[in-house]
């Protein structure tokens, strides 16, 4: 899809703000997956906090074990689903560098990433497949590629539209030329 094509349909999980002195290009979960999320979530907790309550009710040790043990990991998918609901990936673009920001609630697997101007070369989009015990899943990378050549991910999406509306939009605010790198995605049909 072309990048005029993209700006039309005004993709709905992301929005540009435009300032004086930068650009922030602003991310969020797709609705659809949180919502599968969030059934799950309330499928695992609430069976898990009701055996927990009931086993201090019958003050059966065994049962409060078992059910604490669910209840922390259901704590834990809660966690992370609260976040998808809340979090949004902000990329802010200035004359000094690209930053990638992961808030306003902490997740571990995610980092912040911040690169200088100086040294940047262009932006390229990579593909990465990987195999799981439910099949196979397709992520693209955002890699900012500074002038040694050397490249450092910005961000992994899993929509190639959304990438490539992302990367266009750096490069365009940035007046870089869209060069192919080595290892691109062109594209995906």
């Amino acid at each position: 899809m072309a990048y005029q094509d993209l700006q039309q349909q005004k993709l709905k999980t992301i929005k540009v703000k435009h300032f004086n002195d930068h650009i922030t290009i602003i991310k969020r979960s797709n609705v659809i997956s949180i919502l599968y999320l969030t059934v799950f979530s309330l499928i695992w907790c609430v069976p898990s906090f009701l055996g927990f309550f009931l086993g201090i009710i019958k003050g059966n040790v065994e049962i409060i074990l078992w059910a604490l043990l669910f209840v922390l990991s259901g704590i834990l998918i809660l966690y992370y689903t609260i976040t998808l609901w809340i979090n949004r990936t902000y990329i802010i673009v200035d004359d000094k560098g690209i930053s990638a920001h992961y808030k306003p609630l902490p997740l571990p697997q995610v980092q912040d990433v911040a690169i200088k101007l100086i040294k940047l070369e262009g932006l390229k989009i990579e593909k990465k497949v990987s195999d799981n015990q439910n099949g196979t899943s397709t992520t693209y990378e955002i890699h900012v590629i500074s002038s040694n050549n050397t490249s450092k991910k910005l961000i992994k999406l899993r929509d190639y539209d959304e990438a490539l509306f992302i990367k266009k939009t750096i490069e365009n605010y940035l007046n870089i030329k869209d060069d192919s790198q080595e290892g691109e995605v062109s594209s995906v049909g």
